[in-house]
């Protein structure tokens, strides 16, 4: 039996069943914002906006400064390597 979940539980659905940890959830979601952004060929500052916008609403959940530092750093350097695999 399963147990029932509210219809815009976003934490659980995406969180809970789909990745099972926060720190995978973020950096699953950061690997699929920079290849979007480096297919679409999205100009770098636009995708630093992103990456804040994104950080700051993963820190309501609670992490260090230095996680959240590290998902801006990591995903800028994503975004540097899928945007060089989407030009060719």
């Amino acid at each position: 039996m399963s147990s029932f979940t509210t219809p815009l539980d976003l934490k659980t659905i995406f969180v809970d069943y789909f990745t099972g940890s926060m720190e995978l959830f973020m950096f699953m979601m950061m690997v699929v914002l920079a290849g979007m952004a480096g297919k679409y060929r999205m100009p770098s500052y636009i995708f630093l906006m992103l990456l804040i916008l994104f950080s700051v609403f993963m820190a309501g959940t609670g992490y260090s400064l230095f996680l959240i530092l590290g998902i801006i750093s990591g995903g800028l350097i994503a975004y540097w390597i899928l945007a060089r695999f989407g030009k060719t």
